[in-house]
């Protein structure tokens, strides 16, 4: 039971309450970003068809909206000590992984989408097409860019404070 102790000391002792301090500013300047944007949002209107992954939908619509960036961002922030420790790679601070992260998410949230619509439609014995996938359409009104957007800035922070030395 000592030796599981030491290792979680071991394991959180990289990171200092000041980097801890940080962080949740981080945490907080990402939410102000993010109602940033939906603000925008609602004032412009009519953006392009690629757009939608740089709006969020309106926070204060549903709680998830408001919970999804704050779990993501400190999933992140938190899991990538695990990931660098697991894989040995350091791969997972590297600006590479934002990348990574950001087109595994959209690639992850087109099959999730494509499954369900496809079952959908099986299940109501019509004809499945593309277009009643509507990814766009479906991605611009859901939490799960909120997750996104927040994972991004959870590892901006992390880097950020990687960088930084307190």
């Amino acid at each position: 039971m000592n030796g599981e102790k030491g290792e979680e000391k071991g394991h959180s002792k990289g990171l200092s309450t000041n980097k801890l301090v940080v962080a949740g500013f981080a945490c907080l300047m990402s939410y102000a970003v993010l109602f940033a944007l939906n603000a925008a949002r609602s004032q412009i209107g009519g953006f392009p068809e690629f757009f939608p992954i740089f709006t969020v939908p309106s926070i204060l619509e549903s709680p998830m909206f408001l919970v999804m960036p704050f779990f993501a961002f400190f999933a992140v922030f938190f899991l990538l000590d695990w990931a660098n420790e697991e894989f040995k790679t350091g791969f997972a601070l590297s600006p590479f992984f934002a990348i990574v992260f950001f087109a595994v998410s959209l690639a992850a949230y087109y099959i999730a989408l494509y499954w369900y619509m496809a079952n959908f439609a099986s299940l109501q014995n019509i004809p499945m097409s593309l277009e009643m996938v509507d990814f766009w359409g479906k991605l611009n009104n859901s939490a799960f860019m909120l997750f996104v957007w927040g994972g991004l800035f959870g590892w901006i922070a992390r880097y950020s404070v990687e960088k930084i030395n307190l």
